[in-house]
């Protein structure tokens, strides 16, 4: 057992876990607040389910992918990326529609 790899993991999952909760916070905050249709709610947190379940794929199945055994780096390195991708877009985004209502308010 590499204790390594594991302490890894529950970083990268944790980190995953908390953009992809970002994620359904984000279409619930826009629910609330403005008139986006019946079809919002459920399209966030399918999103946010299949980022999930791609993560959990990731993590599982890319390290056996490869022609050298298991390389458990390689499933970390790409949830890492997919779940840091994740939250840099829900930071750009939820910054930008700050952005929009401070201007807004100012008008």
């Amino acid at each position: 057992v590499d204790l390594g790899v594991g302490a890894i993991t529950v970083a990268v999952s944790a980190l995953a876990h908390a953009s992809y909760s970002g994620v359904t916070g984000y279409f619930l905050g826009r629910a609330k607040f403005e008139s986006m249709g019946p079809y919002w709610l459920p399209a966030g947190i399918t999103l946010a389910a299949t980022l999930n379940g791609v993560t959990s794929w990731v993590l599982r199945e890319l390290p056996l992918m490869g022609t050298t055994g298991y390389a458990a780096w390689v499933g970390l390195v790409g949830a890492a990326l997919l779940a840091g991708g994740t939250f840099v877009a829900l930071f750009r985004i939820i910054r930008a529609l700050n952005q929009r209502t401070l201007a807004g308010m100012a008008e």
